[in-house]
């Protein structure tokens, strides 16, 4: 961690084990200090994404903390867990996905789910919902991260 910021790296699969990480990582920060999210996963369990996006609302309501999320990689639930916050933070190497909800056997509700990630990302986003919808699966480089407003900031490298 470097001095004037808590750097935590979430890496891999959204899942109960990252949330635990992140819940433990969150535990030993410096409040005084902002927190940096740096991302590099293809997604995963948006129930995990939920929770660990509770963890920080939690801490930026209550303890007025900064939140700032590196993108090394970001795809579907890595994404929508990134433009939860407002400064998201692209470098030359960045890359990400949009991947809408896949439906799975028991999901009867599929298009509404898609409906309303179609909105979300649209709603934190430069992106218009047809836009949104017509990207889906494709491959963002670092450039149209930021032109795209999923990262709101540009630097030349992560310090």
């Amino acid at each position: 961690m470097e001095n004037n910021k808590n750097l935590i790296f979430l890496r891999g699969e959204f899942n109960p084990a990252l949330v635990k990480f992140l819940k433990e990582a969150l535990r030993l920060v410096n409040l005084k200090k902002e927190i940096v999210i740096r991302v590099n996963s293809h997604g995963g369990n948006v129930h995990s994404m939920n929770v660990m996006s509770a963890f920080l609302y939690y801490l930026i309501k209550y303890y007025k903390v900064v939140v700032k999320f590196e993108i090394e990689h970001i795809e579907s639930a890595a994404l929508m867990f990134a433009i939860n916050f407002p400064i998201r933070i692209a470098n030359p190497q960045s890359t990400g996905s949009i991947h809408l909800p896949v439906l799975r056997k028991d999901q009867h509700s599929y298009q509404n789910k898609e409906e309303e990630a179609i909105s979300f990302i649209s709603s934190r986003t430069k992106l218009t919902k047809f836009e949104v919808k017509k990207l889906n699966g494709t491959k963002l480089d670092s450039e149209k991260l930021y032109q795209f407003g999923i990262a709101t900031e540009f630097v030349q490298d992560f310090l």
